[in-house]
């Protein structure tokens, strides 16, 4: 993909509404984001720490960030990576749920790392720092989900292509905090 393309496709989520904020297990700091139209999931997730909609909906888009990353308000810092790792609290919080029930006003994009800034209602941004740069490394830097394509930034900030055929697409699927999928059809 070229950079221009890559922009094109991360700006495709301006305007779009951010309404679920998950972190990783409390010894990583995994973020993973739903945002856009509220789309069911073929099963519902076991997770019982997560809330009725994120177990049963994905995002019409979503982003996964592996990178060090920070929300900052109008006039402070809110959270960091850094300050979810050894919490107690389970993976959604007040800490991180500074973000839920914003819309992305912005997107910036800061090459040569593809440093990401999600610009958020309420003065509120997402600052993702993609400094993975170990080539044999298992963590990617981030990932963005649309209707538009997909795009991880891996180690180096290479800009790596989705599979032709990656089937329906979520950020989940790497997060170990949501435990077990629900084999159970009960959606009644």
């Amino acid at each position: 993909m070229e950079p221009a393309a890559l922009v094109d496709l991360i700006r495709t989520v301006v305007g779009q509404p951010l309404w679920s904020a998950i972190a990783g297990p409390q010894d990583d700091y995994v973020l993973a984001l739903d945002l856009g139209a509220r789309v069911r999931r073929s099963m519902r997730l076991a997770n019982r720490d997560l809330s009725f909609v994120q177990r049963t909906y994905e995002g019409e888009y979503a982003l996964l960030v592996e990178c060090p990353w920070r929300v900052d308000g109008p006039e402070r810092v809110l959270v960091s990576c850094y300050g979810l790792l050894g919490r107690k609290d389970p993976p959604i919080s007040d800490r991180i749920g500074e973000l839920e029930d914003r819309v992305v006003e912005s997107v910036a994009l800061a090459a040569p790392g593809w440093d990401l800034v999600l610009g958020l209602s309420g003065g509120v941004a997402l600052r993702c720092f993609a400094a993975e740069v170990n080539a044999r490394g298992k963590r990617n830097n981030w990932a963005f989900w649309g209707p538009g394509g997909a795009v991880t930034i891996g180690p180096g900030s290479r800009i790596l292509e989705p599979r032709p055929d990656p089937g329906p697409p979520s950020p989940f699927a790497r997060l170990a905090a949501l435990g077990d999928v629900d084999e159970r059809d009960d959606w009644g």
